[in-house]
């Protein structure tokens, strides 16, 4: 039989109640600032990664309550329907001012994309809340490859 282990928890004010809730969320670790801005009743993105597939994937999440077996808690609630700028995006990691740009409405062009085959390709991205990020190859200007 396998031995219990208790969950790392952070505890904290949150809506004038003393809380204490997982640091742990499908394979991601709250840093201190994430736990901070959970608590201020802040949205926050972050990479986590499946236990079932094993891929990563980002979601945007915050405090809320959960019930498991008649039992209520406070836990960090994913929202799975809302249209985010993921953290990385075939290989490629947004930094702050491509997030901004995206978020205004601007394309970008990205030449460090990789295909899940391996493959270095470059293409186009723009970001809209529907339908979250698009890619095109449409209209690239013409990129020499250095090596």
């Amino acid at each position: 039989m396998s031995e219990f282990k208790q969950k790392e928890k952070y505890t904290g004010e949150w809506k004038g109640n003393t809380i204490s809730f997982n640091r742990e969320w499908s394979n991601h670790r709250f840093t201190d600032a994430e736990c901070e801005a959970l608590l201020k009743g802040h949205e926050i993105i972050i990479e986590a990664t499946s236990n079932k597939t094993g891929k990563k994937f980002s979601v945007a999440g915050s405090l809320g309550e959960g019930f498991y077996e008649g039992k209520s808690f406070i836990s960090f609630q994913p929202n799975f329907e809302k249209k985010i700028i993921p953290i990385s995006f075939c290989g490629h990691v947004f930094s702050n001012k491509e997030r901004k740009d995206l978020e205004d409405g601007k394309s970008l062009i990205l030449t460090d994309l990789k295909s899940k085959k391996g493959t270095d390709f470059t293409a186009s991205v723009t970001f809209d809340s529907t339908d979250g990020i698009d890619m095109s190859f449409d209209n690239l200007p013409n990129l020499e490859k250095t090596k």
